[in-house]
């Protein structure tokens, strides 16, 4: 029988048949005393790998084992940091185009704060209007001068992020799935742990801000300690019905303690409703401190629909693997139209000097036989080129318009069937771009009949992962001449 491997760092012995398999990406989690590192199986379950003093983090050297050699070059799929190491900022914007957006938000964000000259690389966004209607955008960016030295000493240790949120985020999108009626006015939720509570507020389904409030421990029966809680949170409401300008709909409260709700909800004077939905078992046997404690392996995936932010690189890489997908696919069909075509002509040229040597054959049927031969060829020159139509196509589309499925017909009945996706802020925006859509269409590829606006069926698409726009499903069939 063979001997178990040793795993690299020396620890547990490892069977031979995994020692090929590709190690599992991992989480992070900082807080303003430690930094923990998560490994995260491929069966959805999770354990600390490490966990590690900030201090000892930041000051110590990558040869100082502050953190251990396996964990090195890893894939760090997501960094979860305090709440208070990000901040939002609403702005009035008209515009509704990304490429203006991003150079205004940066030209804010590096006038507003000078010491941070990689802010700009650090920042995220959504189109949004105000209660009055009015277009604004709403800005979320790293503040903290922490985030930017835990985020390079994680760099320099080849654990760079792929994704950086907070806990405000991740209870933003776990409260859509299990809150009903969340995007709706405003929410509040009270994480209760001992000795510290977490206070986090929402308006219109969009985290508005949060607290930490140090207070004695709530398990003790003394009523001073949720006299004092009480106190903090009225003042935070009335924090939020300032900054909303709104009141509060719904106060959600999540603890360790059944007792809580009842007395929150008579020392507040309103009610105070149980978060039943937790997984709080899985979260209990992780371990993790901090707030980030009460989120499952499911909350934190990587593929998660919670907001988060990414080093510009790396969103404008994620941005265009798909363009590079579309461009390698559309290569390999144009070059197998292309093949197809020139085999066909081929095939068909070797049909004249054929005709030419017959045997038997006088001038004129040599002369008939020519001709035959160069109607043949006009006839298919004649159809449409499947190349030139998917040209023109890509050349009519607005920058808001992606292609899912292409099929083009060019023997029996040609045509062009079309399935695509839009994305758009609102409705006139949608009959905009579609105008214009059919409009450069007819332009650069000559239909029969021309197509019209009626003529395309849209939908609206249920899984948008789009935040700021809508996403319609839009397919028409185009008759080629």
């Amino acid at each position: 029988m063979s001997t178990p491997q040793r795993s690299p760092d020396g620890s547990d012995p490892v069977p031979r048949y995994l020692m090929f398999r590709q190690p599992p990406s991992i989480i992070t989690v900082a807080d303003h005393n430690a930094i923990v590192f998560i490994d995260v199986e491929s069966e959805g379950e999770w354990r600390i790998r490490h966990t590690v003093s900030l201090d000892r983090f930041l000051t110590g050297d990558p040869e100082s084992g502050a953190i251990p050699p396996p964990l090195k070059g890893r894939k760090n799929a997501v960094l979860v940091v305090p709440d208070y190491w990000f901040a939002n900022a609403t702005y009035m914007f008209q515009s509704r185009k990304r490429s203006l957006a991003k150079a205004f938000i940066e030209r804010k964000l590096r006038a507003d704060n000078p010491d941070l000259p990689d802010i700009i690389h650090f920042f995220d966004y959504a189109f949004d209007r105000t209660e009055d209607g009015e277009p604004a955008l709403i800005v979320y960016f790293l503040q903290d001068p922490l985030s930017y030295q835990v985020y390079e000493k994680l760099s320099g240790c080849d654990l760079t992020p792929a994704r950086i949120t907070t806990p405000a985020f991740l209870w933003e999108a776990k409260l859509k799935r299990i809150v009903s009626g969340f995007h709706k006015g405003g929410k509040g939720l009270i994480h209760l742990l001992a000795p510290e509570c977490f206070l986090y507020f929402f308006f219109r389904g969009r985290y508005l801000f949060s607290r930490h409030i140090a207070v004695p421990d709530h398990r003790d029966p003394s009523p001073d300690v949720f006299n004092v809680l009480g106190y903090e949170i009225n003042q935070s409401i009335y924090l939020f019905s300032q900054k909303a300008r709104a009141e509060i709909d719904a106060l959600y409260l999540t603890s360790s303690g059944r007792e809580h709700a009842p007395k929150l909800t008579e020392i507040l004077g309103r009610e105070v409703q149980v978060l039943t939905a937790l997984d709080s078992a899985s979260a209990e046997s992780i371990r993790i401190p901090g707030p980030t404690g009460a989120f499952t392996p499911e909350d934190l995936s990587p593929s998660g629909d919670f907001l988060s932010i990414s080093h510009r690189r790396l969103q404008t890489e994620h941005e265009w693997r798909p363009v590079q997908s579309a461009g390698i696919a559309i290569g390999l069909i144009l070059l197998l139209l292309l093949g197809t075509e020139a085999l066909f002509l081929w095939k068909q040229a070797r049909l004249i000097p054929t005709a030419a040597v017959s045997p038997g054959t006088t001038t004129e049927q040599t002369i008939r036989q020519y001709n035959q031969a160069v109607d043949l060829l006009l006839a298919d020159t004649a159809h449409p080129s499947p190349e030139k139509v998917v040209f023109e196509i890509a050349r009519s589309l607005p920058e808001n318009v992606f292609i899912q499925e292409l099929t083009i017909d060019v023997d029996q009945d040609p045509g062009v069937d079309f399935h695509g996706v839009m994305h758009v802020p609102d409705p006139d925006a949608f009959r905009k771009y579609l105008s214009l859509f059919v409009r450069n269409l007819n332009r650069h590829i000559r239909g029969y009949p021309p197509l019209r606006v009626k003529d395309i069926d849209f939908s609206p698409c249920t899984d948008n992962p789009d935040r700021a726009n809508q996403a319609y499903r839009i397919s028409f069939h185009l008759s080629l001449p």
